[in-house]
This record gives structure tokens, sequence and C-alpha cells, in this order.
């Protein structure tokens, strides 16, 4: 294989691992439930706001929980939220 192709080949590879990593950083969170930009977070007995929420969440269930305050930071990062 030519220096030049090999080269082509690490950064094809190094493209993929670094949108699956970009995938796995944000996935859905273990405590709800994920279906699109939709988050289920509901009936969970939360007692706070998940981290680590997808970015692309266009609609956030959180109905039903213990929830009792909401910090300042629990949607950073999340533009296209468009229902709580």
């Amino acid at each position: 294989m030519s220096a030049r192709r090999q080269r082509w080949a690490q950064c094809v590879v190094f493209l993929l691992w670094l949108a699956l990593q970009a995938h796995v950083l944000n996935g859905c969170p273990p405590e709800c439930s994920c279906q699109g930009s939709v988050i289920d977070c509901s009936h969970r007995k939360l007692v706070r706001v998940p981290r680590n929420l997808p970015y692309g969440a266009t609609r956030l269930d959180l109905r039903n929980n213990r929830l009792s305050a909401l910090r300042g930071d629990d949607f950073v990062g999340l533009d296209r939220l468009r229902s709580l």
C-alpha cells in the first residue's frame, strides 16, 4: 500500500473512531429511554435531571418524578429542546 493510501486509511479510521466516541459520550442516560430526539425520563423517581442528555433532544419528559428544583446547568447544550 502506498504511503498516501495508508495515510488516507488512517484518516478514515480516525474519523470513524471519533464519530463512535461522540455517539457513546452523548448516548441516552441509563435512567431514561430515548427514541430519536425524544427523551422519556418519566415515572423514574428521579430527584434530579439526568446528566449527559443527547444534544439533539427536542422533547424531554420528566413527568411524575421527585424533582424539587432545577439547576441552572440542567439544560446546557440542549439548544434544540422545544418541549419539557
